[in-house]
């Protein structure tokens, strides 16, 4: 694995940790004033979708920065790349996964946070697939490299 796809991978990978963490966070304090599985589920994808954001975008200033090569255009071109299909995988697959499997994990009797981060997690590893694949199919079309 090249130092540009490692670096990709991990950008995602902080982005989910924070999805972990702020998606189970969310899910337990709404679950405190709330019983609905639907509630809490929707409050899973929501803080999912927050913390992912907020961390992915900085990790992938930090590693511009680190290699000097921070430019406020490089990193919206990036993005003009990356979110359309990232925000097309996590609507479609990610997203959807998270809110039915914590809402069936919920239905079941499983408590919140096990609820929560067992729905990331899968819905993680499909995620990685798909985004993994536009990124080699963009790089074989257009050489262009996220």
């Amino acid at each position: 694995m090249d130092k540009s796809t490692w670096n990709f991978n991990k950008e995602i990978l902080f982005g989910e940790i924070g999805a972990w963490f702020s998606a189970p966070l969310l899910a337990y304090i709404v679950s405190k004033f709330v019983s609905s599985p639907a509630a809490i589920s929707i409050s899973a994808v929501i803080g999912s979708v927050i913390g992912g954001a907020i961390f992915w975008v900085s990790t992938r200033i930090y590693h511009h920065k680190k290699k000097s090569k921070f430019k406020p255009t490089k990193l919206a071109n990036d993005i003009l790349y990356f979110t359309p299909i990232a925000a097309l995988l996590g609507w479609t697959i990610y997203n959807p996964t998270v809110y039915s499997l914590s809402h069936y994990f919920l239905n079941r009797g499983d408590k919140v946070i096990f609820s929560v981060v067992l729905s990331q997690l899968i819905a993680f590893i499909i995620f990685l697939i798909g985004i993994n694949s536009y990124r080699f199919w963009l790089h074989r079309i257009s050489k262009k490299r996220l």
